[in-house]
């Protein structure tokens, strides 16, 4: 997921999911580009995402100066897991 931001100075930079803050791990990656003067891309990746990972996210940016938020909802389809159990040798 990615939003965009103008500020100066560089603004602090929190996902959330829900109202959970996120952090950075295996499965979560968290990045801020400044991609021209004053403006930032900021995105939040997530490994091998799975049905389980959809809902609201949120990203939070603050400076000194104000802050902003963007909701992004994140909706993911998949395949219904079989029924019963797999072959057995």
């Amino acid at each position: 997921m990615k939003c965009k931001c103008k500020a100066k100075p560089e603004p602090t930079v929190r996902w959330y999911r829900g109202t959970q803050l996120i952090s950075e791990g295996k499965k979560l990656k968290i990045k801020s580009t400044m991609i021209a003067e004053d403006t930032f891309e900021l995105t939040l990746e997530i490994q091998d995402p799975g049905a389980s990972d959809g809902g609201t996210y949120r990203c939070n940016v603050q400076n000194e100066y104000g802050e902003s938020n963007a909701n992004l909802n994140l909706n993911i389809e998949a395949d219904p897991e079989p029924e019963g159990e797999g072959l057995r040798l």
